[in-house]
């Protein structure tokens, strides 16, 4: 899956730490919650559940993928 539904990383994702916003999303994973609030959804859904927070790791661990093999293939950047 590379994209869970109502998920998308925002447009200056090349300022974010990846490694560590994965690190943390894992650390909130392994915490015990039924609920979880989403800040900064633009389809106005911000609230989710332990399965959505797996959701946005996965997709964020599915799009580095897909952007590193590009760049393996020779795709530039830009």
């Amino acid at each position: 899956m590379l994209s869970p539904p109502r998920r998308l990383l925002f447009s200056i994702v090349p300022d974010f730490n990846l490694n560590e916003m994965k690190r943390a999303l894992a650390d909130i994973e392994a915490l015990d919650f039924d609920k979880a609030v989403f800040s900064h959804s633009g389809g106005g859904d911000v609230v989710g559940d332990k399965t959505s927070v797996i959701e946005t790791r996965d997709y964020i661990n599915d799009l580095q993928a897909a952007v590193i093999a590009e760049f393996k293939k020779g795709t530039p950047f830009g």
